[in-house]
């Protein structure tokens, strides 16, 4: 469309009528008048031709940082499993009976309002006011102690595959 316009000014300008006499004066002014107006509209038409072409690449780079936008969003729906593929189970816990395959475990549930330390088999753990820990311990003897609780470790006896919970409670 610019290059029919373009064409189409050239072709006015061209088309000014020349005669073979000298020309007057006043024909000369008239066409130094067309000619300056053919050139000020060219002028105008080169610069709204690049402001097109500017916002061309303006338009180019939005879209380019729009398809980005999108594809993040995608990789999340598919990482949070709401684009309904199976959802990345990368941070799920696993299974305690597969994981803990032959051992012992202690529960230990945290009741009290405050964190709690328990020491397992020389092994330190901290349970914030409602957590709960499934500690592995090997078959056989054990000890655990609650340390804001009790004064001494406490020895008990697991077998493979047993769970054991301790609860942490407040007495009343």
């Amino acid at each position: 469309m610019t290059r029919l316009i373009l064409t189409a000014l050239l072709f006015g300008v061209l088309a000014l009528p020349v005669s073979a006499a000298d020309p007057t004066p006043e024909e000369l002014k008239k066409s130094i008048d067309d000619l300056k107006k053919v050139t000020d509209d060219l002028k105008k038409l080169k610069d709204a031709m690049n402001k097109l072409e500017e916002l061309r690449s303006k338009s180019i780079i939005f879209e380019t940082q729009l398809e980005l936008i999108e594809k993040d969003i995608k990789d999340m729906k598919k990482k949070l499993g709401m684009d309904g593929s199976t959802p990345n189970t990368s941070l799920k816990p696993s299974d305690s009976t597969s994981a803990f395959k032959g051992q012992g475990r202690v529960r230990f549930i945290n009741q009290f309002s405050e964190e709690m330390s328990v020491v397992v088999n020389g092994r330190s753990y901290r349970l914030l006011p409602g957590d709960e820990k499934l500690v592995p311990v090997p078959p056989g003897e054990f000890s655990y102690q609650v340390l804001q609780l009790q004064r001494a470790p406490q020895d008990r006896l697991i077998a493979a595959d047993e769970t054991k919970t301790v609860t942490i409670y407040p007495i009343k």
